[in-house]
């Protein structure tokens, strides 16, 4: 049977670890010397190995980036050692990078693969400096990712979830805000994308400069957006809405609240359930056209939900961080 640390690391390796399992790995590497950690990775290394799962080529497309690193000299040992044993340990030397730089700052989830990644969980949110200088803010339940040649080639960033730019103007190196459909390109601007998987539309609101969104693999529907102007995508018809809107209830939840402008009931009710950091589950009649507007100050879901009562008429059960709404 494999230990549990191993099973992690191959799901960190293999792309394929949750926040959870993340999180797990983190406070069990934090207890290990750089010699076990190795150690682990050379047999996760050796089982690769045998199925050429990956080529010596792997490891010179990361030798620059390693470089740039400010590792300590037991990591750069590391790196040497296990590198002198196959060129092609990429993966393995990223993740002692990475635990490294994750035990010295806890409120940071970069995970490197070629690739930074930012996680923020349910009911958390974070600001992440870019390289360039540009900050992110991200909301609930969201990630943002970013290759490691940021800045340098590009400035592509991936969003899943809800993120609030300030991004830094170089004319010479556009900035990209890539979402599951839609492409955001800007020079420097600020300006908030809502891009959650479950969410049926993907909304761009622009506050302050100019940028360019464009539908993935149709080049022709590229629209210059101007300040106080949101585009909603939507993503069963593949269609685009221009509103015009003051941003106050787009970018509310930088503040610490929550409004609501003439917002479909269920969508409102999700948006409570993820800021507050709950899962969400419905039960009976839900009239999902629903409209309602309002804001929410209050740093209790419970104090939320018993004013939503006032409006609607259901009951609800709190536990374990999930929600059960029952409509009649």
């Amino acid at each position: 049977m494999k230990d549990p640390i191993y099973t992690l690391f191959e799901k960190y390796i293999n792309n394929t670890i949750s926040v959870h399992e993340w999180k797990e790995l983190k406070t069990l590497t934090d207890s290990l010397s750089d010699e076990a950690i190795e150690k682990i990775l050379e047999r996760i290394w050796d089982n690769y190995n045998d199925q050429g799962l990956y080529t010596a080529e792997s490891f010179d497309q990361i030798t620059s980036s390693i470089k740039q690193k400010k590792t300590p000299e037991t990591i750069k040992a590391t790196i040497r050692r296990i590198a002198a044993i196959a060129a092609a340990i990429i993966i393995p030397v990223l993740c002692i990078s990475q635990l490294y730089l994750i035990s010295q700052n806890n409120k940071m989830n970069e995970v490197l693969l070629n690739t930074h990644e930012i996680f923020v969980e349910n009911g958390e949110r974070a600001t992440v400096k870019l390289p360039d200088g540009s900050t992110v803010k991200l909301n609930s339940a969201s990630s943002l990712s970013y290759n490691s040649d940021f800045g340098l080639r590009n400035r592509d960033v991936r969003l899943q979830g809800e993120a609030y730019f300030i991004v830094k103007k170089d004319s010479l190196c556009p900035f990209n805000v890539q979402t599951s459909d839609i492409n955001i390109r800007v020079l420097g601007t600020i300006f908030n994308v809502s891009a959650y998987t479950e969410q049926d539309y993907i909304e761009t609101s622009l506050i302050e400069g100019s940028v360019a969104l464009t539908r993935y693999n149709d080049p022709s529907s590229r629209i210059i957006m101007k300040p106080n102007e949101k585009i909603i995508f939507h993503k069963e018809t593949n269609s685009l809405e221009t509103l015009q809107s003051d941003m106050i209830s787009e970018t509310s939840w930088i503040a610490g609240k929550l409004i609501f402008n003439s917002i479909e009931i269920k969508d409102v009710l999700r948006q409570i359930a993820r800021y507050y950091g709950y899962q969400i589950e419905f039960n009976g009649k839900l009239h999902e056209n629903d409209k309602f507007s309002g804001t929410f100050t209050e740093t209790d879901i419970r104090s939320v939900l018993e004013i939503l009562m006032l409006h609607y008429d259901f009951k609800y059960t709190l536990s374990n961080k999930h929600i059960i709404l029952t409509f009649y």
